[in-house]
Order: structure tokens, then sequence, then C-alpha cells
């Protein structure tokens, strides 16, 4: 069972490089696992008898080797399955005869920069050089610092923002090194950590030798580059850049003799040069501690560039990088809906569909951003380019003139039936509700228009109407409309903008909890990918989707798609937590949950909660504590106490006189017994505090 391969895989350390053997050390619980089951011990002697061999054959997504002789006449050769030609060797042993590997990536986001600067080009007249930009941007590194990085090359992820927000980072340098630290090795070996002490002064910066000053300076005395390695065998071992980089290779490959050999190699060196036996076999212990974590610095700093571009342009131009970012990611759903939701934190509206202005993506309309009409469920590029084409002279300038210019072809019921609902026609001034019911006899004029203009028969009344009585131009009788003019609810625009967009853009059903939802939440949707397996979790939003069935062992369970504001993410809940919510679990309706998060294998996209509890959103009521002094250590300890033991599902936020608020953890979340809890805590803090 998956169950059971699943237990048995993550009793394996998940540290890269890892055998079997390291995995069943005495005391270790894969050798209790081995020597107590059976089928465990079968599984594992399986899986050492086939450990190391290929699983398969895998080819480098952008590797070229380069050889100034035919390759045919040099290495083994063969066809890709896509029909590529391709080594049989593998990367090491091309570099060992001496080949050229290099490494040709391909990035989206140089397409995003490429497109945004296009967008501020076309409207605001700008022609930004990206390779002249200030790199000492203060505006640039405020938004990096407030972990603002939604969009930001390489620094999007919920660890990445922690540790934006941590660093502060002042120049290009620290986004050089933001890049090349979040990694396991360097998060798991604590440099991390003494690398911001030290760039905030809370941990001094100390050089063992001076020679080393000028190499580790701009990382606060902490070796982060793979470069540096190799400059402090050049400074003070006296290698040339040929041979430390033969060392810097031999430290990364842990390989015993190689680095025996090249310890005394070190050793005599960095003496020669003045350096103590002891520091120079310290330097060299250290040197190859870090060159399992090292980043090469170039590539880092490529990474950092376009990071800093992409922060650049979405500090000084955030509606043109916003639309191109957007367009970027027309087909994934959770990425539209994080954007849009980085677009409205950023005070920028994103607008319904307009025939009159837009595109086939998204684009810049004035201060907003305006949703690309290739987006809006049954309509294809063919008929945005039918539509584009035809305003091109000049724009639609109401539903008789879209009529009569564009291809009958595009009006079709089911296309003009989802412009209408979607809000793509609202700019002519007719309500959704209003054109929705004369989709039929729009389709006939449209029809009537294109059959006369092409038999040419327009009559000298629909001649003079259209042109004002001059008769410059030919046109047709006016559209008359029926049914009242009142306008969908906003419940129902929502219903139909999701349905055809995929999102809510007028308004969304969760616009009134903006402010409460993230207080009576632990996480936000969007953050539960980067959290751990199997912690407790409360989510709130809408309930978009929930259905009944039925177990293997035929007892009932449902799952559901909650949303909030940022995303959604499917929940499982079983027999009795259903049987004693159902009324709660009804879609549409605004709910908080608690729960286990738990992850599929080893795929952090592929995520559920397991309900436990489920409340309406507006009974959820978070307990204010407003302090007037701060609270002495004993009394945050009493306060500890008295939280954890009225456990429940309300949040508590602490409020400082400064202004600072803390929302505690959900293990110090209060019963709905307020009275009786805030009685206790106002008979031990007194006036210090105030229950709100």
């Amino acid at each position: 069972p998956f169950a059971d391969s699943d237990r048995l895989a993550k009793m394996i350390p998940a540290v890269p490089g890892t055998k079997l053997a390291d995995a069943m050390k005495e005391g270790m619980e894969l050798k209790a696992a081995y020597d107590k089951d059976p089928q465990v011990k079968e599984i594992v002697d399986l899986a050492l008898s086939i450990e190391g061999n290929a699983f398969n054959v895998g080819t480098h997504a952008a590797g070229v080797v380069i050889s100034k002789d035919p390759l045919m006449d040099v290495v083994p050769l063969q066809l890709s399955k896509d029909g590529q030609m391709i080594s049989q060797y593998p990367m090491g042993d091309l570099e060992n005869l001496g080949l050229l590997k290099m490494d040709f990536l391909g990035l989206r986001n140089l397409t995003i920069i490429n497109n945004t600067l296009r967008l501020v080009q076309q409207g605001k007249g700008d022609s930004l050089d990206m390779d002249q930009l200030p790199l000492d941007d203060e505006a640039v590194y405020q938004l990096l610092s407030s972990g603002d990085t939604d969009g930001v090359f390489q620094l999007e992820s919920g660890g990445m923002k922690a540790l934006v927000k941590d660093l502060r980072p002042t120049t290009f340098e620290d986004i050089n090194a933001l890049v090349a630290l979040f990694r396991p090795g360097p998060l798991n070996s604590g440099m991390v950590k003494d690398f911001v002490n030290r760039k905030h002064g809370r941990e001094q910066v100390v050089f063992k030798h001076p020679d080393l000053e000028p190499v580790l300076k701009d990382t606060y005395g902490t070796i982060v580059y793979q470069e540096q390695i190799m400059q402090i065998a050049q400074v003070l071992g006296g290698y040339s850049l040929g041979q430390a980089d033969l060392l810097r290779r031999a430290m990364g490959k842990k390989k015993a003799e190689v680095m025996a050999k090249e310890r005394d190699g070190f050793i005599k060196g960095a003496t020669d040069n003045g350096v103590s036996d002891t520091l120079a076999n310290e330097l060299f212990d250290t040197m190859s501690e870090f060159a399992a974590y090292c980043f090469n610095r170039s590539h880092s700093a490529a990474y950092a560039m376009v990071a800093y571009q992409t922060a650049f342009l979405k500090t000084h131009y955030p509606v043109e990088y916003l639309s191109a970012l957007l367009s970027s990611v027309r087909n994934d759903l959770d990425k539209i809906q994080l954007y849009i939701l980085t677009a409205r934190d950023m005070n920028v509206k994103v607008l319904p569909p307009d025939i009159v202005t837009s595109g086939s993506d998204f684009t810049p309309d004035g201060d907003a951003i305006r949703f690309g009409l290739a987006s809006v469920k049954n309509v294809g590029t063919g008929v945005v380019e039918m539509i584009v084409k035809a305003r091109e002279e000049k724009s639609f300038t109401s539903l008789e003139d879209f009529c009569q210019r564009v291809d009958p072809k595009v009006l079709n019921r089911k296309t003009l039936e989802s412009l209408v609902l979607c809000g793509a026609l609202s700019s002519f001034g007719i309500s959704r509700k209003q054109l929705f019911h004369n989709v039929e006899s729009i389709i006939q004029f449209a029809n009537r228009c294109h059959e006369q203009k092409l038999s040419g028969q327009v009559s000298l009344f629909d001649a003079l109407a259209a042109s004002g009585g001059d008769g410059d131009e030919v046109g047709f009788s006016g559209l008359v409309l029926s049914g009242s003019p009142e306008e969908y609810t906003d419940e129902e625009t929502q219903q139909y903008e999701k349905s055809l967009l995929g999102f809510y853009v007028s308004s969304h059903p969760l616009d009134s909890l903006v402010d409460q939802l993230p207080l009576v939440v632990s996480h936000l949707i969007t953050e539960l990918p980067a959290q751990e397996d199997g912690i407790e979790v409360t989510i709130g939003g809408l309930l978009s989707s929930f259905q009944r069935k039925m177990t293997r062992s035929n007892k009932p369970m449902g799952i559901g798609i909650l949303e909030d504001l940022t995303g959604g993410v499917e929940f499982v809940t079983f027999s009795e937590t259903l049987e004693a919510n159902q009324e709660l679990l009804q879609p549409g309706a605004k709910i908080c949950i608690q729960g286990r998060l738990q992850f599929r294998g080893d795929d952090s996209k592929t995520h559920s909660v397991v309900m436990n509890e489920v409340r309406l959103l507006k009974t959820v009521q978070p307990l204010n504590l407003f302090f007037e002094v701060m609270p002495r250590y004993e009394d945050v300890e009493y306060l500890r106490r008295m939280l954890a033991e009225s456990k429940g599902p309300n949040p508590v936020i602490l409020n400082f006189k400064d202004g600072t608020k803390i929302k505690t953890g959900p293990q110090f979340w209060v019963s709905d017994e307020r009275d009786s809890i805030s009685s206790r805590l106002l008979q031990h803090f007194g006036e210090w505090l105030r229950v709100g």
C-alpha cells in the first residue's frame, strides 16, 4: 500500500547523496524496521541490490557539448526520443575527456521583462535599458525588504520571502547572496542565520587572517561562493586559478584520497606564505565544510540581476509589469489569482474584459489592468483577432457599431453570451442583464447588417440615419433592446465572472472580510505548500464546491474546495465530522476549517487538509488584548499558561501601545468562553490590560 511505502521512504534522511547504508546504521528507524518486519527486510534488500544503477536515460535540459573535432569522432552518440543528437557519456566523463559543456537556459522571466518594456514604450514613451539600471535604487530595496516579492524572479516562495525580510537587502551583493544561500545545504547548516546576524551587527564579523578580508568582506566573513574558495587557495595557499579550481572540485566531491593530497598542498603553500600550520589546517577544514554548500557566484549574479530587474519594474512600472506577468501565466489559474491579489495590494485595479479596449492578453488601461479577451471562456483566439482587427481604424462607438463592423462569425450565441456575462460589452452603457435578454436580437441585427452589406441593399433611410444626414457613411437602422435596464446582483455578477474568467474580477464574495480573514486563520491558502506535512492549520474562505462520496468501507466522506483571496485548496472530511457539520458544508458558505495538512508523496503542490472542525466565519471572534505597558516575563508566562488552558478556535491578538500587533499561534487560541477568560486576565493584569 502507498501509505506503507511512503512511511518507509520517509525513514531515509532527505539529504542529497544519502545511501541506504547510511540509513541502516544501528539506532536508526529504518534499521529497526528492517530487523523487525520481514516485508521491510525484503524491500530494503531488493533496493540495496539495485542502488547505484541508472534508473533511466536522462538528457540535460540545456547542456550543449562543444568540441574542436566532430563529436561523432570523440564520443558515442545516439538520437533522443525527440530526434536530438545526444551523448551516451554522462557529464563527468565528458569533462574528463576535456570537452566543454555549456548550459543555455531559457527563462520565462526574460520574456516578461521584454513584454513589460514594450508596454512601457507604448503607454508612457519611456525607453528603458535594463543593462544600465542603477543598482542602488532605494525604492527597490524597500519593496524587497517588505517581503512584497510575488512576481519577483527567484524571490517568490514563502521561505525566500521570510529570508528577504530578515536580511533586508540594501545592495546588489545582498541579492546575489540571497540566491546562493536559499538552498537546503546552507539553510540546514546555520550559515544563513550567521550571514543575516552579521549584516545587522548582531554577530561580529571576524577574519581569521588579514588577507581574507578582501575575499570575504562582501559576505560578512561567510564563505558563500565557490569562487571564494578558489580565491582563498590562491591568496593564502599560493595556488594558480587552475589549481584552485581543481581544489574546489575535489572538496565538492569529498574524495578522501584526493582531499588528503590537496590538504598537503594547501598546508605547504599557506605555511610558505607565513600562515601558521594550525590556522592553515583550520582554514582547509572550513573550506572543505563550506564547499558542499557553496554556489557559483557568476551563476548567482546572473539570477540576481534578473531578480533586481523584475523588482525594479514592479516598483516603478507596476501596471505594465503586472500586465506582462499575468499574461505569462494565463493558463495557470492559481498564479493568476495570486497576481490579481498582488495587484490589488499595490492599489492596481484589475478590470473585466472590454471589447473596446482589451487585447488578447492582459494590458494596461490607464492606472488599471484590463483582462484579455482570450481569457474568456468560449472566446477563441480567432474571435479575438477579428475583434481587434475590426477596431484598428477606429474604436467601437456603440453596440450597433460593433454589430455592423465585426464579422458575424464572432457573434454566435455561445461567444456573445460569454462576452456579455463577463462584462466585455458593458462599456456601451447597457446592463449585462438587458444585453443577455437581447442576445438573439443582437445576433439577428448583426446578420441582417452583414447580408445587406454583401448585397449592397442599404435604404436611403438607413444611410441618412447612420451618417447624420450627409450621406458620407453607409449605416443601418438602430438596434432596439427590450426588457428592463436593471443590472444583475453582485452575487450573480460574481458567479458569471467566476465561471467565464475563472476568477472574481469586479468584486469578490470575501471583500467584506478582507481585513478579518487574516486574523482568524493560521495560514492563507497560498502559504500552505511551504508548510510541513502533518501540521495543524486553520484556514478560512468561501466553500466553492462540495461533494459527498462513499469510502471503500461504505462510509460517507466529503471532498470540498475552500477558496480565500489568495487561492483554493482541497479538503476532505470523514463520516462522524461530516454528519455533525453537513448543514455548514453548503457551496457558497463562508467558513473556517481546522484540520491537518497532508502532502501526497514528496509533491508540495499536491496537498489537502483533513478537516476536524468547521465553523461559520462570522462566528469566529478574535480576542483582542490591549496592553498599556510591556508585560514582564512572569506575566508573559502566566498569559501563555492561561491561553493554553483555554484552547479553542478563536484567535488571540496582542496589541501594544507602540502600535505593534501580534497574532498568537493556534496553540494559544481560546474557546468561546470569552467572559470567563477576560475576567481572569483582567484580575491578573488590572489596569495594564484592556480586553476588546
